[in-house]
């Protein structure tokens, strides 16, 4: 192989193992955000479990956090939106699904 070649080949191998290092886990997002919403940083809150979602859309934990924010700030047309897509409850306990069904029954 020309050097050149192998250069152009390890160049694309370390732009990929670099990105696929970059990429950002929905967790850790969702757990960062819990951690300001108990600090009642709820503006930076809101950026995480935005950017959990952009990561994964269906991640329940990000949207059940976010139905609780958009709760909080009596905007309750988004915390429907964000409680319906926490369900059926992948990835949630289940008392974290009871909260989902229990706001969605009050909010009617």
């Amino acid at each position: 192989m020309k050097p050149t070649i192998l250069l152009i080949v390890v160049a694309v191998l370390a732009a990929v193992v670099l990105a696929y290092a970059q990429r950002e886990d929905p967790r850790d997002l969702t757990s960062y955000a819990s951690t300001l919403m108990r600090e009642q940083r709820y503006d930076e809150a809101f950026v995480q479990l935005h950017r959990a979602i952009d990561v994964d859309g269906s991640f329940a934990p990000a949207h059940l956090l976010l139905g609780d924010l958009y709760y909080q700030q009596n905007n309750y047309p988004k915390a429907i939106e964000h409680y319906k897509r926490a369900l059926p409850g992948n990835g949630l306990s289940r008392p974290q699904i009871d909260r989902a069904k229990s706001r969605l029954a009050q909010l009617g």
